[in-house]
């Protein structure tokens, strides 16, 4: 048996032995908590009762580390360093990834290394249960084979959204996004042949086509979704008890010094992920990450139309939107201990009376910074600053895209999603050029891949002027993604 799946056996067992455990509610026969390191072979745990479900409570636990998790002082997701290497964060304390703010892209990275290999282990263990699982457990459903494909294509879809080139299957050559994009869409077919109507599986399907540039039919499984379900939400569960930490949380709010610092105009916001946005259901304090949700389908539609002409069919498409957003929670709070400092130590912006421009040409607008002296209310789920009137007084179809990645950004802001939209992409780990005989140091692969319209060292830049108590950002990266829509790089609708 190889490392990794060891590895992943080792980390299903926890949940096989739940589900076993609960057959004996009420006594002390066998407590899954008391249990240490255990030995387990494949047929060992191919052999417990029902072990396609112990299997999907492991793959939903692989889910969360993948996106994003801490396990003794290390990340294994990649949602925190994907935050930093975008213009929503910046890290001002330096206790997580210490070079992404300045695009230094590295395969030495401890961060790509550790984000690869979870990633993998997603699809491995989607695999794995198709295969052996499946053909272990003669009451496997097609529900269940149908879950198993999704995190297959999961899997395929984040590897081809974070890296240019990496391999699609273990050992194996590094291929293009194009190729992830292509297994993952034919995955979710899969699960949906398997499970229709499902509108987790619908809205990955429209986002996989949307990063192939397949304008008709993102279009079609965008429509389908908000048919369906507008509201849909699908969450990575987090759990402090059983060692799932919310690794974006604790740098939002979790720590002392609140590492990731936003983006003023972005300040409503933050933090996304706090301990009053937790369902609390064992008191651990660990926020869950919704990384499907109906958004995303309103989102993808109006890209859609302002790429075929449509600019009303697409105001009218983004105030709907404004609906689902305005309908998801909200957490109040207080944050009155955030020292909102910059790198360095000193004071950032604090105070609902700041006014923040988004670039040196643009309008200052109020309401986008909070008084955090006194208790916040910060939307959890999706939350936006575009009003109806902003989206009705639209002129022009850049000037309705240049909105609509705005609301992107607001509205996937702490899921790891706007690194992707600016283009940017990581490097193949040092660790998998060493241990994979398809992959060399020459390969493109082994480098990272950064739009050259990026001002790379200033993407969190912003100018303060006390007196006027005003902030106005250096640049406004939806302005210049729509500028470079033409590029390959970004914007895959146009």
């Amino acid at each position: 048996m190889n490392t990794l799946l060891r590895s992943v056996l080792a980390a299903v067992l926890f949940g096989a032995l739940l589900v076993f455990a609960a057959s004996f509610a009420g006594c002390d026969l066998l407590d899954p908590r008391s249990v240490e390191n255990p030995n387990v072979t494949e047929d060992d745990f191919l052999n417990f009762p029902d072990p396609m479900a112990s299997w999907l409570r492991g793959m939903e636990r692989q889910i969360a580390l993948a996106l994003n998790n801490q396990q003794n002082d290390l990340e294994t997701g990649y949602l925190p360093a994907a935050e930093i290497a975008s213009d929503n964060y910046a890290n001002t304390a330096t206790f997580f990834n210490q070079f992404l703010d300045d695009l230094t892209i590295d395969n030495t990275d401890d961060t790509f290394e550790t984000a690869l290999q979870e990633i993998s282990d997603l699809r491995e263990s989607a695999e794995f249960g198709l295969t052996r699982v499946a053909a272990a457990d003669e009451n496997t459903t097609d529900a269940q084979r149908a879950e198993l494909h999704f995190y297959k294509g999961m899997a395929h879809l984040l590897t081809g959204e974070i890296w240019h080139s990496a391999p699609a299957d273990s050992g194996g050559a590094a291929v293009p996004s194009s190729e992830q994009f292509a297994i993952a869409v034919a995955s979710f077919d899969e699960a949906l042949a398997l499970d229709p109507g499902r509108v987790d599986y619908t809205v990955a399907l429209a986002r996989t086509y949307r990063n192939l540039g397949d304008r008709a039919a993102a279009r079609t499984a965008a429509e389908a979704a908000i048919a369906a379900d507008p509201d849909f939400a699908r969450f990575a569960r987090y759990d402090f008890t059983n060692n799932l930490e919310n690794d974006v949380q604790l740098a939002m709010f979790g720590r002392p010094q609140n590492d990731l610092q936003p983006l003023p105009r972005l300040d409503f916001l933050d933090p996304k992920f706090s301990n009053s946005a937790a369902p609390n259901v064992n008191d651990d304090q660990e926020a869950d990450v919704a990384y499907i949700k109906g958004e995303e389908a309103f989102l993808i539609l109006a890209e859609a139309q302002l790429a075929d002409g449509d600019l009303a069919g697409a105001q009218a498409t983004l105030t709907d939107l404004l609906g689902v957003v305005e309908g998801r929670k909200r957490a109040t709070f207080s944050d009155a201990d955030d020292p909102r400092l910059n790198l360095g130590g000193s004071a950032r912006p604090t105070g609902s009376d700041w006014l923040v421009a988004a670039s040196p040409e643009a309008p200052f607008r109020d309401g986008l910074m909070l008084d955090r002296s006194e208790r916040i209310t910060v939307p959890v789920i999706s939350g936006t600053s575009v009003t109806a009137d902003r989206i009705a007084a639209l002129a022009g179809l850049d000037e309705a895209l240049e909105l609509l990645y705005l609301l992107r950004q607001e509205i996937f802001i702490g899921e790891g999603r706007r690194m992707m939209d600016l283009g940017i992409k990581w490097a193949v780990p040092f660790a998998e050029l060493l241990v994979n005989p398809n992959i060399s140091e020459d390969d493109a692969a082994a480098s990272g891949l950064v739009p050259d319209f990026l001002p790379a060292v200033e993407m969190d830049a912003f100018v303060v002027d006390e007196d006027a108590r005003t902030v106005t950002i250096l640049h406004d990266l939806n302005r210049i993604l729509v500028e470079n829509k033409a590029s390959d790089l970004v914007l895959p609708l146009h």
